[in-house]
């Protein structure tokens, strides 16, 4: 069995009070908000790469799942590393944590994926890619949905709002970021947006003026100032 949490694992030792359990410790995190925390024990396997982001910093990418899932891993593996190193360009904010996790649900979740940062979860569906059987919509689906919450990771972990009635910033933020990253992959990739070109403009837009009445009417820093 193996323990993930936020942070890298430091330590694992047996417990001396209790049969074939063990006792494990994990780096401290930075602050974060108490929903993004995540602890997961698993007998699951992974297929790991240690991606160079831009600014000389390097970061683990573990994709976790069954062993009948590990051969279809390989489409996340593709683009997780491309997606993170362009928001790391694009905010020109350096991704902070040694390693993200990326982990399949074992069971249906209501939800297409959770941002825990450093341990996104994802529905099966979401995360693994079967060419044999899945289409291409499909595939775009599992790309946008990685960019969502790789997006997730800088709006709503690393930069939170101050109290839940702002926290659809977070999303509006990670919805344009989704849509502006998933267009750098999918052109990486020489796939054709075309049919779906008039919807992502039309809610880039709506995105942005919802953004601009916010920043010019709503937004708060911690002591009631406007940021």
């Amino acid at each position: 069995m193996t323990t993930l949490s936020n942070m890298p694992e430091i330590s694992s030792r047996a417990m001396a009070t209790t049969r074939d359990w063990m006792w494990t410790s994990f780096s401290r995190s930075p602050p974060m908000p108490t929903y993004l925390l995540a602890m997961f024990v698993t007998d699951y396997e992974s297929l790991e790469t240690i991606y160079k982001l831009d600014g000389d910093r390097s970061v683990k990418l573990r994709f976790w799942g069954r062993p009948d899932q590990l051969p279809h891993l390989k489409e996340s593996m593709a683009v997780a590393g491309d997606l993170l190193n362009y928001l790391v360009k694009y905010v020109r904010q350096p991704f902070t944590l040694p390693k993200i996790d990326l982990i399949t649900s074992p069971i249906q979740l209501h939800f297409e994926a959770m941002e825990n940062w450093g341990l996104i979860l994802f529905r099966e569906i979401r995360l693994y890619h079967n060419k044999e059987t899945d289409s291409e919509d499909d595939s775009f689906t599992l790309i946008q949905i990685m960019a969502h919450e790789l997006a997730h990771q800088f709006f709503g972990n690393l930069v939170t709002s101050n109290w839940w009635i702002d926290i659809w910033f977070n999303e509006c933020m990670s919805l344009l970021f989704e849509m502006e990253s998933t267009d750098y992959a999918n052109a990486k990739r020489h796939v054709s947006l075309c049919s779906r070109t008039p919807q992502i403009h039309s809610i880039r837009h709506e995105i942005r003026r919802g953004a601009n009445r916010t920043a010019d009417g709503y937004l708060t820093s911690g002591d009631g100032r406007r940021s």
